[in-house]
């Protein structure tokens, strides 16, 4: 009676077996049968190949993005006044970084900014812009200082509306 047991559970088990692969995405059943095979297949061959292409394309972008090409934090500092013969200081003026979302610096009672941002190693500038209501809206491009220690120091003067 145990060896009968047995054999149903066996039964039940390849034909679950067989239901969980037929449930698979077609790649996941198509990378699953190509594994069972050993990769001896001409399927076998082709999902090798795209895992190789995979591994070898993510395994680049790691590699260029520790070692390569790194980020790096450098320091951000200016002024930012009004366009006048006074040239006012502009406090509550608002600097940010275009393309880097939560990067912003205010400036103070002042005008002063000052702050952090990340920057890939070889990155030679930087799009900063200059926002406070009542002024018009100034974007321009920064160069980035080769020295890593040297700070990215830029001033903005704002035309009132």
């Amino acid at each position: 009676m145990s060896r009968l047991l047995r054999n149903i559970r066996r039964f039940r088990s390849s034909t679950a077996k067989e239901n969980e692969d037929e449930e698979r995405s077609p790649f996941i059943a198509l990378l699953w049968k190509s594994i069972k095979d050993g990769f001896s297949s001409t399927i076998g061959k082709w999902v090798g190949a795209v895992m190789t292409f995979i591994v070898l394309t993510g395994g680049g972008w790691i590699v260029n993005n520790a070692y390569i090409n790194p980020l790096q934090e450098r320091e951000v500092s200016g002024y930012v006044h009004e366009i006048d013969s006074q040239g006012k200081p502009l406090p509550g003026a608002t600097v940010f970084v275009v393309g880097q979302q939560e990067v912003e610096f205010e400036a103070d009672e002042n005008g002063y900014f000052a702050g952090k941002v990340k920057v890939r190693k070889n990155t030679e500038q930087i799009t900063l812009s200059c926002n406070l209501d009542g002024y018009e809206y100034f974007q321009k491009p920064v160069d980035v200082p080769v020295d890593k220690g040297e700070p990215i120091v830029t001033n903005f003067q704002l035309q009132p509306l």
